[in-house]
């Protein structure tokens, strides 16, 4: 699963890219970038043509938050 990080623009983001081979590359990606991370999933968003794939957002609960926010985008959800 390609994974990359939310940024400012499109460019910027996928700057970002990175191969993630399982469920615990991401969690450890997440972990480095916002610290104690103890929930995060995905939500289908659609095909996005200006990359190619078809679209998830990784949501990201963090330490002491109810609500999830956009930590960044994936192709796919498989693990």
């Amino acid at each position: 699963m390609k994974y990359r990080d939310h940024c400012g623009g499109l460019a910027e983001s996928m700057a970002t890219v990175q191969e993630m081979q399982s469920a615990e590359d991401l969690l450890h990606h997440l972990q480095f970038v916002y610290g104690a991370v103890p929930a995060f999933g995905f939500k289908h968003i659609g095909y996005d043509k200006r990359t190619g794939w078809d679209t998830y957002y990784v949501m990201v609960i963090l330490v002491g938050e109810v609500q999830p926010f956009v930590a960044g985008m994936s192709d796919g959800c498989e693990f």
